[in-house]
């Protein structure tokens, strides 16, 4: 007698991307527990009058994004070459330890102005930065070996959705758990959807790497990344305009506490109705993105996000607090995913399977270069010279003219589905 048995490794790509995706939706509804919590926790931290700083939330943004551009380049070549389910496992049992770490630390709460607590936490954003880094650029590799490049931008837009969703729903649900409990159950339940996201990794199976024939010196393969971003005209011009507007996109995300508070006029308990607002319109913004991407093209969709991020940002800020400005700061995140969804999408078409950890990876340093970059000098000359307020509310118009900007461009003319080029024209 024979017993059969169901390989996991036989299960369709298909199928396995649901696996992966099923996964990232449990941890991503961490993630945003986090999100909304941990800059609370900076501010209880900062002073002993409890008063958020926009200082200490800058230099708290600045050491989550930097290892992004610190560790990106490095951590493309450790991509090409590893096997990425493991090191995407790797990454997220070192996330996950963090968390314990930080739920141990909040429990029992450290006094308001511990500067001790304040370390502890700026040394646990750039460890999360880190491995998310490093997680985020294996797993939008990993995508394109599970899903047909036809269905490239549906199966962004799916973890888009997923990621939104769990902005939607996260930080009311941190605000409640915050006020219950306090920070240290937050932190805990965020430790324990990485482990969801493990098991669900060991369930994907093995995921070959493409071939990459001889390996060359590792200064060299990131020599190369960068080489192929700039020779590539739509990655080249995509890169440079994330870069722009990230610039000021770190300012807003870093103080989007304080501008909801001190400018828009909300009360403490309605800033998580804000972030669960962003949260509904990123979600409407990924459900419509594949039929606006079939509809326009990829770099038509790409400008219409920046437009409405910069446009619905600028109204947001601008009026006080009420049903308009939810909706406005609501198409402000719809357009923030018909940016993201198209953007990925476009590094992934126009990149050969054997470069695309470098090329994600290079992109993505290059672009989110100036994120801590953004939060560091808009935090420091808000606070040096009173112009927070100013800041707050003119900022989001460049990231439309960055948009506008788009149109006279090869992304804009051509960004059509199209076969990645072959790595012999890509590095001649």
């Amino acid at each position: 007698m024979v017993r059969r048995t169901r390989r996991l490794d036989l299960l369709s790509p298909e199928r396995r991307f649901d696996l992966l995706w099923g996964g990232q939706a449990i941890s991503q509804f961490g993630d945003y527990l986090a999100f909304f919590a941990v800059p609370l926790f900076v501010a209880h931290l900062a002073n002993a009058a409890g008063d958020a700083s926009s200082s200490e939330l800058g230099v708290w943004y600045a050491l989550d994004a930097a290892p992004a551009v610190v560790l990106g380049l490095l951590g493309g070549v450790l991509i090409d070459r590893v096997r990425l389910r493991g090191l995407m496992i790797l990454s997220e049992v070192g996330r996950a330890a963090v968390f314990f770490m930080l739920a141990a630390a909040a429990n029992p709460l450290p006094a308001p102005g511990s500067r001790e607590g304040l370390a502890l936490l700026f040394g646990a954003a750039f460890a999360l930065g880190t491995l998310g880094t490093t997680f985020n650029n294996a797993l939008y590799t990993l995508v394109p070996q599970l899903v047909p490049a036809r269905k490239l931008a549906s199966a962004n837009a799916r973890l888009s959705a997923s990621q939104n969703l769990a902005f939607a729903l996260g930080p009311a649900a941190a605000g409640l758990l915050v006020v219950w409990a306090g920070f240290w159950l937050a932190f805990l339940i965020n430790g324990l959807t990485f482990v969801v996201s493990i098991a669900a990794l060991l369930l994907v199976g093995p995921v070959p790497r493409p071939s990459a024939g001889e390996r060359g010196r590792i200064v060299d393969d990131i020599v190369n990344g960068l080489r192929y971003v700039w020779m590539e005209p739509r990655l080249r011009v995509t890169t440079l305009a994330a870069a722009g507007a990230n610039l000021v996109i770190g300012f807003i995300d870093a103080t989007l506490v304080l501008t909801a508070t001190t400018v828009v006029g909300a009360s403490k308990d309605q800033v998580g109705l804000i972030y669960s607002s962003l949260g509904v319109g990123a979600i409407l913004g990924s459900l419509v993105a594949p039929s606006v991407v079939r509809l326009l093209g990829l770099g038509k969709t790409l400008v219409v996000g920046f437009v409405c991020f910069g446009l619905g940002l600028t109204l947001f800020a601008n009026i006080p607090f009420g049903i308009l400005g939810l909706g406005q700061v609501m198409v402000g995140w719809a357009g923030l995913q018909l940016l993201n969804v198209p953007l990925m999408t476009i590094r992934q078409r126009f990149t050969p399977h054997v470069m695309l950890g470098r090329v994600l990876s290079a992109t993505r340093a290059v672009g989110w270069a100036s994120l801590p970059l953004g939060a560091l000098i808009g935090t420091a000359v808000s606070d040096g010279f009173g112009l927070f307020t100013q800041l707050a509310q003119r900022a989001p118009l460049l990231v439309l003219l960055i948009g506008l900007s788009l149109v006279p461009t090869v992304v804009w003319r051509n960004t059509k589905d199209a076969p990645a080029p072959r790595l012999r024209e890509a590095l001649p």
